[in-house]
């Protein structure tokens, strides 16, 4: 039975388990890229600063305010440019914890909703997702859910145990699972949790890891994934100073191989040439299946 579940999920991702093995490399080239064992990224000192405030804030009365507000920030989800976004978020919160809507704490419920397939148990998740906070200026009626933002901080709240919902992770499951790009947040975290569990990967972090490095490479932002040196370095050698940094971006992209040379980094090197392995394989299985469906169209015209 176990087995069938398996091989069904399989086809629906269109994965065969020698993807699934690539996969698995992918998750722990793109960890250890980003978590250097003697050293730190961009990524890795932004990721700590926000954990150290959450600990640091447990037992504050406006923490809630605080976190949600250098998330915000640091990540640029841009709740702060809607007026009383952030407030509006903190009241929700504080309504799911004094009228019982939480079945235990926000905490608790959330990695409960991630993980259990009956996620209508968590009510108060679901609302604290759905929920519209804050307005523009003249228009108390253009309030807006914020998805990304609230997912970032059940990541950290979590200890990391909760999956991040933003443009970047769709792009990059559109990349490489083939998954709908304007996917809703409800949508993702079924298929993440899915993810996570049938290939045992079982590690929501480093599976964030994949699908963050995957995007930023795949965009040619190499900024938050070097340290100052080595992006300077990079910028220096590949003549990029002075440029916009769209531009230095594009021809990042562009002149991926050089950046492979200058980097000399035998994790990044085998997470690229992985990476586009598996972009070259994915075209040709997309290539297959349009040919088949237009053979079988052009069968079936009398």
């Amino acid at each position: 039975m176990v087995k069938m579940e398996k091989e069904y999920i399989l086809a629906k991702i269109n994965l065969n388990e020698n993807q699934v093995e690539i996969l698995k490399s992918l998750i722990n080239y793109a960890h250890k890229i980003l978590n250097p064992e003697n050293g730190e990224t961009p990524y890795s000192v932004n990721k700590k600063i926000i954990s150290d405030v959450f600990i640091k804030t447990e037992n504050w009365s406006n923490k809630d305010e605080i976190r949600l507000t250098l998330i915000d920030s640091m990540y640029s989800t841009n709740m702060s440019k809607r007026m009383y976004g952030i407030s509006d978020i903190v009241k929700k919160i504080d309504e799911l914890k004094q009228n019982n809507i939480l079945k235990k704490s926000l905490k608790e419920d959330a990695i409960g909703y991630i993980n259990d397939e009956n996620k209508e148990k968590y009510m108060g998740i679901i609302s604290l997702f759905l929920s519209s906070y804050g307005m523009t200026k003249g228009d108390a009626d253009s309030q807006k859910t914020a998805p990304s933002l609230i997912s970032k901080y059940l990541y950290f709240l979590t200890d990391f145990n909760f999956p991040i919902y933003d443009s970047l992770v769709r792009e990059s499951l559109n990349n490489i699972f083939n998954l709908e790009k304007n996917m809703d947040f409800i949508y993702c975290f079924n298929k993440l949790s899915e993810i996570n569990k049938t290939f045992s990967i079982n590690n929501f972090d480093k599976l964030d890891n994949l699908l963050w490095l995957w995007g930023k490479i795949e965009s040619g932002n190499y900024s938050l994934i070097l340290n100052r040196n080595d992006y300077s370095k990079m910028v220096e050698k590949m003549k990029l100073k002075n440029k916009k940094s769209i531009e230095i971006d594009r021809e990042m992209k562009k002149r991926e191989d050089e950046v492979m040379n200058i980097l000399n980094n035998n994790d990044f090197i085998e997470f690229i040439n992985l990476k586009n392995s598996w972009n070259k394989k994915k075209s040709k299985t997309a290539y297959n299946k349009r040919l088949a469906l237009r053979r079988l169209t052009a069968a079936r015209v009398p």
